[in-house]
């Protein structure tokens, strides 16, 4: 996953100094390996014509052996090449693990990275500050309002190969007719199969029904799918997660619901919250980057 070294690389390296994220206990937070062994991201060709800059900042869990196994985006550069290149980096970085008690202990190090068109290297960068102490990734709450048999969504290219996207999810505008039920949730998308998992509410006088379900579509038509009633959904605020892999293989969880497999035939290329019918709310949309084979929601549960 790492690229050759190259000195007159475009990708400005700027370190938060490791800031541990777990719980305060006496020790040595993570850092980055000083010897040479980490090469900084090389500035996209597909960014030079809008001469695309921004800055990436991470919440990098680090093992017990230095290497990286997640990264939760905190903030995105804005550009999906940027934040592609810069995530591919991250995971070739090698650390110096945390201590606790004198022993390596997997821990948390927050790292940005800047990148700047070659034409602008050198200049002085404009100080970020701090990463946010919650995803910035997407807006804190995300609101959907998709009219009666219409849907509302908001999508973004997937940054990575192996990642999970959570959120939770309310109904704002609860009712919709028994024909065209209201549902909101998250999904992936890959040519022309979509899948998705989501809270389905119909007109609860007749029939009384919510639902938690996955579904898997081609060509805008249902292939297949599950659903199982709760009938505690209204008015409260479901945790829903998708999950992907490089096979293809997805998952997707929700409270009260369990976590079920949904195979598409390629890979999911975007990702995205949708509404259908009705009025919803995301909140706590975090995005998670995984090293290959690490997903714990991804190809590990079969």
């Amino acid at each position: 996953m790492r690229k050759s070294c190259n000195r007159h690389s475009s990708a400005l390296i700027s370190l938060l100094g490791g800031f541990a994220i777990t719980a305060a206990v006496a020790g040595t937070p993570p850092h980055l390996d000083s010897s040479g062994v980490n090469l900084q991201p090389n500035y996209p060709a597909s960014a030079l014509p809008n001469a695309e800059s921004g800055s990436l900042i991470v919440n990098a869990e680090i093992t017990d052996t230095g290497r990286v196994r997640r990264l939760l985006l905190l903030h995105s550069t804005g550009f999906d090449d940027l934040d592609r290149a810069g995530i591919e980096a991250l995971f070739g970085w090698r650390f110096i693990p945390g201590l606790e008690n004198g022993k390596p202990v997997p821990a948390w190090a927050k790292e940005q990275v800047v990148f700047v068109p070659p034409d602008q290297e050198g200049t002085p960068q404009r100080d970020t500050g701090p990463a946010p102490t919650v995803s910035a990734y997407f807006p804190p709450v995300i609101s959907l309002t998709g009219p009666y048999g219409q849907v509302s969504r908001q999508t973004k290219v997937i940054p990575c190969s192996t990642g999970t996207i959570t959120a939770k999810v309310k109904f704002i505008r609860e009712k919709a007719p028994y024909d065209d039920p209201a549902r909101a949730g998250l999904e992936v998308q890959s040519g022309s199969e979509r899948a998705e998992v989501s809270v389905v509410a119909d007109d609860p006088v007749y029939p009384p029904m919510q639902a938690l379900g996955t579904r898997l579509e081609k060509d805008g038509e249902r292939v297949s799918g599950e659903a199982f009633d709760s009938m505690s959904l209204l008015g409260r605020e479901t945790a829903i997660s998708l999950a992907w892999d490089p096979t293809g293989l997805l998952t997707a969880d929700a409270h009260g619901f369990g976590i079920h497999t949904i195979r598409m035939s390629a890979s999911p290329k975007s990702f995205g919250f949708f509404a259908i019918s009705a009025s919803a709310r995301f909140s706590n949309a975090q995005l998670t980057c995984w090293a290959e084979g690490e997903n714990p929601h991804g190809s590990q549960r079969q």
